[in-house]
């Protein structure tokens, strides 16, 4: 799942940036093709916005049933809840990670929504208006620094399982070799496991 969030983040984000360098560099020769390159990129954006994991939508906290975003308006649904949480996973005794989930969290900074800003974007290049276009640059810049500081965090957080997954295999290799060598395995076993599960619990902190 982490994996897939920060690929799908990825992909928003270079559309953001390309969204940026036209706002921030608009051609006055151009602007009506340009207007509809903006529109393309938001129902890009929109659909990645609203991807599915399997069955299960990935912005939407908890609600991994209902997209969380209109397409028509871009709202963010935030009226159920479960709406604004995270998703937490068990990779050890007790101890579990935090996945970002919440689409608000990434796609909308300082109450601006990031679809109403490309939507601001296309009408200000229709009308060919330089003080609305250079109005949506910083919006912009600032949805998409919030977007790479959230995908720094789940490229540590795939580390983090990536090193925790590997510690485990080697950890059920050790149990079973140490099990092949126990005369007794109904007491020393058990005493055994316990000692490795409370190391590699102390290791993971």
């Amino acid at each position: 799942r982490i994996e897939y969030t920060e690929t799908v983040l990825g992909q928003i984000n270079n559309l953001v940036d390309e969204a940026t360098t036209i706002a921030s560099n608009p051609d006055s020769d151009n602007r009506e093709a340009l207007a509809q390159q903006v529109a393309n990129m938001r129902d890009q954006i929109m659909g990645l916005a609203n991807s599915k994991l399997g069955n299960n939508y990935i912005f939407h906290g908890h609600l991994t049933d209902t997209a969380p975003f209109d397409e028509t308006t871009g709202a963010y649904d935030n009226t159920l809840p479960g709406s604004d949480e995270d998703h937490r996973t068990l990779i050890g005794d007790g101890i579990q990670i935090t996945i970002n989930a919440d689409g608000s969290d990434m796609f909308i900074e300082s109450g601006d929504n990031l679809f109403t800003i490309l939507d601001d974007l296309e009408t200000a290049l229709f009308a060919d208006n330089d003080t609305d276009i250079a109005a949506t640059v910083n919006p912009l810049y600032r949805i998409g620094d919030q977007m790479e500081t959230i995908r720094s965090g789940l490229a540590a957080t795939y580390k983090r399982l990536e090193t925790t997954d590997e510690h485990w295999e080697a950890f059920s290799l050790s149990v079973e070799n140490m099990r092949s060598t126990v005369e007794d395995a109904d007491v020393t076993e058990a005493a055994i496991d316990l000692q490795l599960q409370k190391t590699s619990y102390e290791m993971l902190l």
